[in-house]
């Protein structure tokens, strides 16, 4: 029998320093970067994969499909990432200030980004009702992360279907 279980979440949204939000907003472009690069980089994947792939068998699958399709040639000029990157605030004890440390990508799933943004919408919803902080919700940042999704699923299934069209009527 499968059960239905609850995604966990914040009720209310948690106090987050607002120049701490805007950094990891700064980096991000260097991480989806990054991510490009390694990803794009069969021999590094390969390599740096093949200790974690003799003990977990969902990395050794993977790595396994990889190897195949390099050797049959295959070769996409244009991709689609979707990362979600979580990060934590880092207390120390001579600093008045936390920061933010990065503790995960996620370049598998998409799933959360549907979540977040309910999450966002309910977090506005109640920072409203109940007069939660000194400001209203319109400090809390908007999370538009599934309609980004979204959109960028359709043009990568549009962009898809255009190279798809030229190649088969070589135009």
């Amino acid at each position: 029998m499968i059960g239905v279980r609850h995604v966990p979440f914040a009720l209310f949204p948690t106090p987050f320093p607002r120049n701490q939000f805007v950094k990891a907003q700064s980096v991000q472009l260097y991480f989806n970067t990054l991510m490009h690069r390694v990803r794009n980089d069969p021999e590094f994947l390969i390599s740096n994969l093949s200790e974690a792939a003799q003990t977990d068998e969902f990395t050794s699958r993977l790595i396994s499909i990889y190897k195949s399709i390099l050797s049959e040639g295959a070769h996409q000029s244009v991709s689609l990432s979707i990362h979600r990157a979580d990060y934590m605030l880092h207390e120390k004890e001579d600093v008045s200030e936390p920061e933010i440390k990065q503790v995960e990508i996620n370049t598998i799933s998409a799933a959360f980004g549907a979540l977040t943004t309910v999450t966002s919408r309910l977090h506005r919803f109640l920072f409203s009702r109940f007069n939660l902080g000194n400001n209203g919700p319109e400090t809390l940042p908007i999370n538009e992360a599934l309609a980004g999704i979204a959109d960028g699923i359709a043009r990568a299934a549009n962009l898809y279907t255009s190279l798809l069209f030229c190649a088969l009527f070589a135009i």
